[in-house]
């Protein structure tokens, strides 16, 4: 888990009573290599085989002016008022991760959120830690430019809903163009708010102007099958 910002922002180990995980780099810096400021979960079932043999799970992550803080269950843990549709932080006991705005002032660096689905393979980390396993043949880039390895590969995500509170400022703008997300151009959509149960407000658009404070992702499965 990881935030990315322009330079300036940096997170201690002053806040590492806020989450479970264990901080991995403090510079937020993106210049920096790219690596960002990380917290590595502390579930060893956040991610993998094990993540998919415990049927999978849900991610949230809740933005606001305290900061950025997240949250992954699998799917025996998944909060009854997150099936409910009527999510509460407050209820969900210390987070895996925080970014905390005391350390670092978030407000200056994170402005207009757009959500992307990344399932690029390989990169800067996974390409320097590839021959650390034995059971990785050749190059990353090698591995999955062959189709025949990725015949098994697969993704289901149950849903992506976000959520603001009822009492909070909405704000919500047509994009013109999603020509620099995916280069094929043309309009973005926009849906309005729709009224949930309890004191939340669920959110469906694609492009996110202003804090949203909650984003839940679902995921069925995720890797090799």
């Amino acid at each position: 888990m990881t935030i990315h910002t322009m330079p300036g922002c940096s997170i201690n180990y002053s806040t590492s009573n806020l989450y479970l995980g264990t901080l991995t780099n403090q510079d937020c810096d993106s210049s920096t290599g790219g690596s960002g400021c990380s917290i590595i979960s502390a579930s060893d079932s956040s991610y993998g085989m094990s993540f998919n043999l415990a049927g999978a799970g849900v991610f949230a992550v809740k933005w606001d002016t305290d900061g950025i803080r997240m949250w992954n269950w699998n799917r025996a843990m998944i909060p009854s008022d997150i099936i409910a549709e009527t999510p509460d932080p407050d209820f969900w006991g210390l987070p895996a991760a925080t970014w905390d705005a005391s350390i670092c002032d978030l407000e200056s660096f994170f402005k207009a959120q757009v959500l992307v689905l990344n399932i690029n393979l390989c990169g800067d980390w996974i390409n320097s830690v590839w021959n650390q396993y034995p059971y990785c043949p050749g190059t990353c880039p090698e591995y999955v430019s062959n189709p025949l390895n990725l015949n098994n590969t697969v993704m289901l995500i149950n849903y992506v809903k976000v959520y603001q509170q009822s009492d909070a400022v909405v704000t919500i703008q047509q994009a013109e163009t999603n020509s620099n997300l995916t280069g094929a151009g043309g309009p973005i959509g926009v849906t309005n708010g729709v009224a949930v149960r309890g004191v939340w407000w669920g959110i469906a658009r694609e492009k996110m102007l202003g804090m949203v404070p909650v984003l839940l992702v679902r995921l069925l499965f995720a890797g090799w099958m």
